[in-house]
């Protein structure tokens, strides 16, 4: 399945919408990933290694878990 730019800019953005609704949950300044994103004049920088390029804190989403 080919997928189209359109749809690719969708999947980003809901991805960094989700990313900031934690944030805003659990602060702005913690280290909910590792190494943590980089905004760059309004557009996030797509690190270079294997996939998104970022981990999650496990730590940190066990001290929130429901």
């Amino acid at each position: 399945m080919i997928r189209d730019e359109a749809q690719i800019n969708s999947e980003i953005d809901y991805a960094v919408n989700c990313i900031e609704a934690v944030r805003k949950t659990i602060g702005p300044d913690s280290d909910l990933l590792t190494p943590s994103e980089k905004f760059v004049d309004g557009y996030i920088h797509v690190p270079s290694t294997p996939g998104h390029g970022h981990e999650l804190n496990t730590e940190l989403i066990r001290k929130y878990a429901v």
